[in-house]
């Protein structure tokens, strides 16, 4: 590589508050407040928001979130490949130096603090709910040193040795493969070389026989039911208003109260 070859188009996957929460629509809690300014200053700082593209992409709600009131927030899912949802993918300001390794890292550590898998300066970068996985286009000219680079990283976080199958109901394959790389069927157009994004894992409210949280998906209804139980209508009208959109918004917008409504 030359030093124009060094620089490398990187990016993020958004599907969910990431790209819209500050202190003012956060909820009312210290943690929640302190991540959400964290998540302001890290799109102020690293993100070209101006550059925002929007892709059809996989996502519908699946994850009961404690630190949302028990409302479902966003995953990935193969079922819904082709459906009509969609999420946004915004380039990072610089291009990523890969003549050393360490500026590829540190943006992904960054998103895992951002995303609250990483905390008190653990290094974490995949924890039971969640971890970060990467989108290397194919048609990248460096998707070779790119998928080195990942390699390297994902040795230095011992919970990678972990099937991706973790996070999906059994019925529904997940949308990363072994690498947790984003597998082909997932197409994205864009010139960017490589997104960094958040896998998240598959979690019902109701609980299994085990007592954990039944890895299947919750219905559109199911979805609203939580809302209306919560009042918590903010991640859902959000994202709506970011054009963060799954197939289930009307649906579920159809059984929520009528003072909860955000269609």
């Amino acid at each position: 590589m030359n030093e124009e070859q060094n620089k490398i188009k990187g990016g993020v996957i958004i599907v969910g508050s990431l790209i819209w929460e500050d202190e003012s629509n956060a909820i009312n809690e210290p943690e929640s407040k302190a991540l959400a300014e964290r998540r302001k200053e890290w799109r102020k700082t690293f993100l070209d928001l101006d550059k925002e593209e929007r892709h059809p992409l996989p996502i519908r709600y699946g994850r009961s979130s404690s630190s949302r009131k028990c409302t479902y927030t966003i995953v990935f899912s193969r079922e819904v490949i082709g459906k009509n949802s969609s999420a946004l993918v915004i380039p990072y300001k610089e291009e990523i130096d890969f003549s050393n390794y360490l500026h590829f890292e540190r943006q992904a550590r960054i998103l895992a603090e951002v995303e609250g898998i990483s905390k008190n300066n653990d290094g974490r970068l995949r924890k039971e709910w969640g971890c970060i996985a990467i989108y290397i286009n194919p048609e990248s000219n460096y998707s070779h040193i790119i998928k080195n680079h990942w390699n390297n990283l994902m040795m230095t976080d011992l919970g990678y040795e972990t099937k991706p199958q973790y996070y999906n109901p059994d019925a529904d394959a997940p949308l990363i493969d072994d690498n947790y790389r984003l597998i082909p069927d997932v197409e994205i157009k864009t010139k960017i070389d490589f997104l960094f994004f958040i896998y998240v894992r598959v979690g019902h409210r109701k609980l299994n026989n085990s007592g954990k949280a039944s890895r299947e998906y919750p219905s559109a209804e199911e979805v609203a039911e939580e809302i209306n139980r919560s009042g918590y209508t903010t991640y859902l009208k959000e994202n709506i208003e970011r054009k963060i959109t799954t197939y289930q918004d009307v649906e579920i917008n159809d059984f929520l109260d009528t003072d909860k409504k955000v269609l």
